[in-house]
């Protein structure tokens, strides 16, 4: 009896829970309601970046619905696509890969209908996409979806759409363990991605640095590695973006070498100005590796 009444318990909980988050929803579009046309959209747009990362998730996926709605009214492309990467990033931010590949074709889709396929976002969504296919194990379908990718881009000689291509394909080569393929395809995502200048590709191309970063790091061609550090650490100047992955990499760089007051230099920087939650599993396992370095 009492394992049923705790199930009963926290089933009338998540109840409560929903039921307060739809009549949030409610009183949301009540104080929207009064806005109209391009107003109404910025309006949920403010809202959508306010709930955007806590776990009312209720309120947020109606939110989108209504934006879409409203965005659908105007019938303005460049008002129906914005909302559409950010949703996907939504759901990608929590887990929901099923319903990345359930919903990402379909925008693929919109931006074809409106012969926008050398749009950023159409790649960018192309990108999460395939790596939905990859979080889900379905590798044969990202190759097959990598290359037509990769083909349309070549077609139009967009970059952009290149550089994408060729850094989802170094991501499926990780996957398969095939390391030099992956860093070919790094090295010649990074050489298109420095010929576009598009903040949308800010991530990518940073992330696709870091990637080439750590491989040669791990494989001790540390000449390499120190080399490229430095084109990356310039790249993150430039944007004037946070710093904490290039001083992990120069963490990781002076594990390698020995060098473990320095990388625990680093470490303890980075204790300091990231959140517990979001350090404290990597900051563990370096630390780990610099007191066996030492041999503590």
């Amino acid at each position: 009896m009492k394992y049923i009444l705790l199930i009963m318990t926290f089933f009338c909980t998540g109840l409560v829970a929903q039921k307060n988050q739809q009549q949030h929803v409610d009183s949301l579009r009540k104080v929207i309601s009064q806005f109209e046309g391009e107003q109404k959209i910025s309006e949920y747009r403010k809202l959508i970046g306010r709930y955007f990362d806590n776990t009312m998730d209720t309120v947020l996926f109606q939110l989108f619905d209504d934006l879409e709605a409203e965005t659908k009214k105007l019938g303005d492309f460049d008002q129906q696509r914005i909302y559409k990467f950010h949703r996907l990033r939504m759901y990608h931010n929590r887990y929901m890969f099923d319903k990345i590949v359930e919903t990402a074709p379909k925008y693929l889709e919109f931006f074809r209908h409106h012969e926008k396929e050398d749009h950023i976002d159409y790649f960018n969504i192309y990108y999460m996409l395939i790596k939905s296919y990859i979080y889900t194990h379905d590798i044969e379908t990202a190759i097959a979806e990598t290359e037509q990718m990769y083909k349309q881009a070549n077609a139009m000689q967009n970059k952009a759409g290149m550089a994408i291509s060729l850094y989802t394909m170094s991501d499926i080569y990780e996957a398969q363990l095939r390391t030099e393929d992956q860093e070919k395809a790094l090295r010649e995502a990074i050489d298109l991605f420095e010929n576009v200048d598009d903040i949308n590709l800010f991530s990518l191309f940073a992330n696709a640095y870091m990637s080439l970063c750590n491989m040669l790091i791990s494989d001790k061609r540390l000449n390499e590695a120190l080399e490229m550090m430095h084109k990356y650490e310039k790249l993150i100047r430039h944007a004037e973006a946070p710093r904490f992955n290039v001083w992990e990499l120069n963490l990781i760089y002076h594990i390698q070498t020995g060098e473990y007051d320095k990388a625990e230099m680093y470490c303890d920087t980075l204790d300091n100005v990231l959140p517990l939650q979001v350090w404290q599993t990597n900051g563990s396992i370096h630390k780990i590796k610099i007191y066996a370095g030492r041999g503590q």
